[in-house]
């Protein structure tokens, strides 16, 4: 994940110092702005194709969103101090690099979150990628300095983007890192250590406003048949 190689004071501000993962600043900035050309050229291929290629285009390849936290991490640093906990960031970030392809994104998204989008990845497979990733962190052992091993789980949120099929354009990426947010909260509340898949529903939103209801509560969401959260 090197990119801007000419600018290595650009690099180092889109950069997290602690893991070498890149920041949130650099998904805003550099590669927001490739997903939305990718956006685009599926909205227009969508126009082209009449309805019953539709069903089709679902097979394409997508850009998987997981976000990622790691459970009960305040209990890592309160047993151990930071000093391990910084290091169970860099080793979780070490795992996570191991099990994706190079040209993915890592993003440490702010204290113990991360963001993982996978490019150009069939849906099945981005399921396969997240849960190679979750179960090698629950089998790393994390060892400190005294000798103890920490060993910890992660939870998931897991959206797939283009998010409707038939209207490509209609949630954006920042809608779509909401409703990953959304599913990671609910993999919390639902007992960690586990992955919750946004699926979309049947109806699509008529309107901005019905996106922003939709994005707002996953049971508004349910009942209109725009979305369902599904434990993977």
């Amino acid at each position: 994940k090197t990119q801007n190689k000419n600018n290595p004071q650009k690099e180092a501000v889109m950069k997290d110092p602690l893991t070498g993962l890149m920041n949130r600043r650099y998904m805003f900035d550099v590669e927001e702005r490739k997903i939305r050309r990718f956006i685009e050229s599926r909205d227009r291929k969508m126009h082209l194709l009449d309805n019953r290629n539709i069903i089709q285009e679902k097979n394409d390849n997508v850009y998987g969103v997981i976000m990622m936290d790691i459970d009960h991490f305040k209990r890592v640093n309160d047993l151990y101090g930071h000093d391990v906990g910084d290091m169970v960031l860099k080793g979780v970030a070490e795992v996570m690099q191991e099990s994706v392809r190079a040209d993915d994104i890592l993003i440490r998204w702010g204290g113990e979150e991360f963001l993982i989008v996978l490019k150009n990845i069939p849906l099945e497979k981005m399921f396969e990628v997240a849960k190679k990733i979750r179960k090698a962190i629950e089998k790393h052992p994390f060892t400190t300095q005294g000798g103890s091993t920490v060993w910890i789980t992660v939870s998931m949120g897991i959206v797939a983007l283009p998010f409707f099929v038939s209207e490509p354009k209609l949630v954006t990426f920042e809608n779509v890192v909401t409703l990953a947010d959304t599913a990671l909260y609910h993999s919390k509340e639902n007992g960690r250590d586990m992955a919750t898949f946004v699926v979309p529903g049947q109806n699509v939103p008529a309107t901005q406003e019905d996106v922003g209801n939709m994005l707002s509560s996953s049971e508004i969401a349910a009942v209109d048949g725009f979305f369902t959260l599904v434990k993977n």
